[in-house]
């Protein structure tokens, strides 16, 4: 009796000594199952991986994983599911997050500085790769995309080689576990800068549009050229400069200019440098200002930024001048699912046609496409508008019976589709102007990129505006 009093006062000690979290999984559930679905892409410097797990069998209240030092590298880490942001409490050797309620579908996002280690003229990365927490078990689809076409997998082997990187498909893996996944490259296949320091001003002249002023020193990674950099700003953003320590930097193409692009919910900026940068550490400056439009409700003005892992940051500035940051949508949604997701498919797709009318003309006025192939194309694009039109008025119609704030929304998408046609209009008043002999050969390619530069910035305004309508 004595002895088996004994071992129940040690037994009661040590699990009360434990971390709640743990204590929780020592008395829970059987291991539940799930599916893993992780994606991992390549910034300089770092990785974000986006990993899906979808519950198949029981429930999860609590995830872990143990990381070993590799926890120095860990940036960020929390969990996504629906509207909800569930923070993580890293500890000396890991990360746990304790889940409020029991999600059947969640994302866990995970942001590591990678480590780099140099040897000749190659380069040599890794970073922990965690599949299974310790409370789960289950298959696994993990997908790494690669920043460059040349490279070599060091570890782990049960990674295979495709064009685009490395996939791996994993079977019954056991709890808890964790890898650590190696690639090598040539420095001089990849293009690697990083910002070493961000000075961001936001500037809100009224309630709505604020205007970001951000200065960067880039550093060069590795031992090659660097001639650019790209940058991730928010879909609606309106490039107005960028400027380096030796002047402005131009929108014509060469060194000492930019670009600007659309990619899925970003605007991508990619600047070439005035003078490239050849050797590991060497630094330049540059300082970018856009705008993009906030929202303004009460007091509060919505101002939508990015983190440099390219999560999204809703701002909340209030009249107090304090500020409250949050990861959330930035509009609640009135009309069901699936009317409004149809409505912004629609848009969508309008407004992939008027980017393509606009490519179309460019492309005749620059003499790279023939008139009669510019006829044929340019009446299809026009009849594809005015069937989605249709189908348009008809979703707006059954909108306006539910929510006409939403529609008045839908309103003011139609309202850029008016400016937009107006400045696609402008393309042929040059070339008018131009065959009259009123412009030059350079000033009419100058009005050609500018006014391009125009329409591609109403483009990106009116994405703007049909993210905000998307729901999950």
């Amino acid at each position: 009796m004595r002895l088996h009093a004994t071992m129940f006062i040690v037994t009661v000690l040590v699990l009360s000594m434990l971390p709640p979290h743990l204590l929780q999984c020592a008395c829970s559930q059987p291991i539940t199952n799930v599916k893993i679905k992780k994606e991992i892409i390549f910034k300089p410097g770092y990785v974000v991986a986006n990993t899906t797990i979808t519950v198949l069998n029981g429930s999860l209240n609590v995830l872990s994983y143990k990381i070993g030092e590799d926890v120095k590298s860990l940036l960020y880490v929390a969990v996504f599911a629906g509207d909800e942001v569930i923070e993580a409490k890293i500890n000396w050797n890991g990360f746990y997050i304790v889940l409020p309620r029991n999600y059947k579908i969640f994302n866990l996002i995970e942001v590591y500085n990678v480590t780099t280690d140099y040897e000749n003229d190659t380069v040599k990365i890794r970073f922990p790769l965690t599949i299974t927490p310790r409370e789960a078990s289950g298959d696994a689809y993990i997908k790494v995309e690669s920043p460059a076409s040349n490279f070599a997998i060091n570890y782990p082997p049960y990674f295979n080689k495709t064009a685009i990187g490395a996939i791996a498909n994993l079977t019954a893996v056991k709890p808890g576990t964790v890898d650590v996944f190696s690639i090598s490259f040539y420095q001089s296949d990849l293009f690697w800068v990083k910002p070493v320091s961000l000075n961001r001003t936001v500037i809100l002249e009224g309630y709505d549009e604020a205007v970001f002023v951000e200065e960067y020193i880039f550093e060069n990674m590795l031992d090659s050229k660097s001639e650019r950099v790209t940058l991730t700003l928010p879909l609606n953003a309106t490039v107005k400069s960028v400027e380096g320590s030796t002047g402005r930097y131009t929108g014509r193409g060469g060194d000492g200019s930019y670009y600007r692009w659309l990619e899925k919910n970003h605007t991508m900026l990619t600047i070439t440098f005035r003078s490239p940068l050849f050797r590991r550490g060497e630094r330049i400056y540059v300082k970018v200002t856009y705008s993009i439009p906030v929202k303004a409700k009460d007091n509060t003005i919505v101002v939508p930024v990015y983190h440099s892992s390219g999560l999204l940051l809703i701002v909340f500035v209030r009249k107090t001048n304090t500020i409250e940051i949050k990861t959330e949508e930035i509009i609640k949604k009135e009309v069901a699912p699936e009317t409004i997701n149809k409505a912004a498919d629609l848009y969508t797709q309008k407004t992939r046609l008027y980017e393509n009318l606009a490519t179309l003309k460019i492309k005749r006025l620059n003499d790279e496409i023939s008139r009669r192939a510019y006829k044929q194309r340019l009446a299809r694009i026009k009849s594809q508008i005015k069937n989605l039109n249709q189908k348009i008025d008809y979703t707006k119609t059954s909108i306006k019976e539910i929510s006409k704030k939403t529609y008045e929304f839908l309103n003011q998408i139609d309202h850029e589709y008016g400016i937009l046609e107006s400045k696609i209009g402008e393309l042929d008043r040059i070339e008018a102007s131009y065959r009259r002999g009123e412009l030059s050969k350079k000033a009419y390619r100058e009005k050609i990129a500018a006014e391009k530069e125009e329409i591609d910035n109403i483009i990106a305004k009116i994405y703007g505006k049909i993210t905000l309508l998307k729901t999950e």
